[in-house]
């Protein structure tokens, strides 16, 4: 079974979400392929945290959901990709729901049995600095936020004051 999903775009282009195991967890790249030729355009940022949590933009916690189990299905209206892991007693969920017209649909749980982190959520690099044609448009939790810096990291963080946390976010090709 293949470790992809694509979602094309029209005859010449897609976006394709990988799926790559690193180490005890799997990271995932959202590329743009045009005539057969890749551009990466986000990669998940995986890891342990790395700081204090004292709200500076580090914390305990991983930047990204540390995600250990992937199944992929095909289902009706097009493939999933199911995703599951545990960190301490912690446990994590994402599904990635491939759209139609270059599309992906996000939805990301975490059932948190220890104290409130503060800060939870999903954490992608750019490798470039601008995305050509990538529109990145949230959906879901309230008090969920987006933002990137100048060197490419994009945040996507949702409000961890609740033992299960929710997200949800549609990364979308734009026409330009």
């Amino acid at each position: 079974m293949s470790d992809r999903l694509s979602s094309p775009i029209n005859d010449h282009e897609q976006l394709e979400l990988q799926f790559e195991r690193q180490g005890d967890r799997y990271l995932h790249r959202l590329s743009w392929i045009r005539d057969s030729e890749p551009l990466l355009l986000w990669s998940s940022i995986e890891g342990e945290g790395d700081g204090d949590g004292d709200g500076n933009g580090e914390s305990f916690w991983p930047p990204s959901p540390p995600l250990q189990q992937l199944h992929i299905e095909p289902r009706e209206g097009g493939t999933v990709a199911l995703l599951v892991g545990m960190a301490g007693n912690t446990h994590w969920s994402l599904s990635a729901e491939q759209l139609p017209g270059g599309a992906f649909r996000f939805d990301v749980a975490c059932r948190l049995r220890t104290e409130s982190p503060g800060w939870i959520g999903s954490s992608y690099q750019a490798p470039l600095e601008t995305t050509p044609g990538l529109e990145l448009e949230l959906t879901g939790l309230e008090g969920c936020q987006a933002s990137n810096s100048p060197d490419g990291r994009w945040t996507l963080c949702a409000d961890a004051n609740q033992p299960a946390v929710r997200w949800q976010y549609t990364v979308r090709h734009r026409s330009e």
